[in-house]
């Protein structure tokens, strides 16, 4: 039956109607906007206008919660969307890590789960899902042919979906996470984390031979332990001049979504390194073919600019550019898998075994902590210079050969 609704004076989205009988009752009916979408309301009955308006709050409030979801029939690739958004509009995500998460997602979680109600989601089914990874995942370039992701790869993508599941839980979406305890198991060779000292001498050299001054400085840097984007990042007015060397701080890192660059990893990342031997003298020559290529291109060098910058157009060069050519060298030479992170376990191997204090390496690699639970404070100088001595002496005969060769 059709009824004629009147709005009631100062209560919003509460309208009075009569029944064929007679008898005065009470409707509510609203829109909300959510995420975009209009989410519309209305329910009949109600006896008072106190009755109304507790439902209207009510119904208001749990759209709000839901993200205008139903959360019987709310997806997996729904809800993913208000995970997703939430994790960045709270700053718990980078840049960096959207673009990895997006790509787990995208490529592996989506295809199977992105239609599948959240509350539908079974342990069985997911464990099933999960040996796939392991061992029979199809190749998505190449379907015919299998491309098994590696345990940690599948670890990472587990603790994507376990996170997405509890806040759902927490979120009142479903009553419970059915996907905990899931097992990741799969027998893999270790993968090779550091060179040797005889691996660094051949790679070091062959990059001397192969690169120009510039851009050897860039390749020979990460062996101080530093991240690929704290060295990518150094600006003009970073290294400061002292007595045996510089005093370099960490504070900026370059990445492949912050190319201008952005702040540490974490707060131990926002260190300052004290850069000696054979490691300053190539910070020098950086700095000053940095300003030989700006009088180049008619530029004057600027405190905030990168320093290591392309030849041809004096711009930054691409935050990949020192992977990619550790990659491409490490192919020619035979040495695979070869990357910058790879002088972050040498250093703290050949500290470990000239008994360094763990703290005083994991001060100068900026990690948080040494044994994921203790926390070092930044160290005293006298500290990064015990560091520094190591490497140098560990590196001597390297930069002996180095040095020979250089103008």
């Amino acid at each position: 039956m059709k009824y004629t609704y009147t709005k009631v004076k100062n209560k919003e989205s509460i309208e009075w109607y009569k029944t064929k009988a007679g008898k005065k009752l009470y409707r509510v009916r609203f829109k909300r906007k959510i995420n975009g979408k209009d989410i519309p309301y209305s329910k009949n009955g109600f006896k008072t206008i106190a009755e109304a308006v507790a439902n209207r709050d009510r119904a208001i409030s749990q759209i709000a919660k839901s993200n205008g979801l139903n959360n019987d029939k709310i997806t997996v690739g729904e809800y993913w969307q208000v995970f997703r958004t939430n994790k960045i509009k709270s700053h718990q995500w980078t840049a960096d890590t959207v673009r990895g998460v997006d790509y787990q997602m995208k490529f592996n979680i989506l295809p199977r789960f992105e239609n599948v109600p959240l509350s539908k989601v079974t342990r069985d089914d997911y464990q099933s899902f999960i040996n796939y990874l392991l061992y029979d995942r199809a190749n998505p370039r190449h379907p015919k042919k299998k491309k098994p992701l590696s345990k940690g790869s599948v670890k990472t993508l587990n603790r994507i979906m376990q996170s997405m599941m509890n806040a759902a839980v927490l979120s009142e979406k479903i009553d419970h996470n059915p996907l905990q305890r899931i097992v990741i198991n799969k027998t893999e060779e270790p993968k090779k984390k550091s060179l040797t000292l005889e691996e660094s001498e051949k790679v070091l050299t062959y990059f001397k031979q192969h690169t120009s001054k510039l851009v050897f400085a860039m390749l020979y840097l990460p062996i101080l332990g530093m991240r690929r984007g704290e060295v990518m990042g150094i600006k003009y007015g970073a290294p400061q001049p002292v007595e045996g060397g510089y005093l370099l701080r960490t504070k900026t890192t370059r990445t492949i979504s912050k190319p201008d660059g952005k702040g540490p990893k974490n707060d131990t990342s926002d260190r300052t390194l004290f850069i000696s031997g054979e490691a300053a003298r190539q910070l020098s020559i950086a700095l000053r073919e940095f300003e030989r290529i700006m009088r180049q291109h008619d530029r004057i060098p600027n405190k905030d600019d990168f320093i290591f910058v392309s030849e041809e157009t004096g711009l930054p060069l691409n935050t990949n550019t020192m992977t990619n050519m550790y990659h491409g060298f490490g192919v020619k030479m035979g040495i695979l898998p070869l990357h910058p992170h790879m002088f972050r376990h040498t250093l703290a191997t050949i500290n470990s075994l000239k008994g360094i204090d763990n703290s005083l390496t994991a001060q100068f690699l900026g990690h948080k902590n040494v044994s994921m639970t203790d926390y070092y404070k930044e160290p005293t100088i006298a500290g990064k210079k015990i560091v520094m001595s190591v490497i140098n002496d560990s590196f001597s005969q390297i930069n002996q050969e180095i040095g020979s060769n250089q103008v």
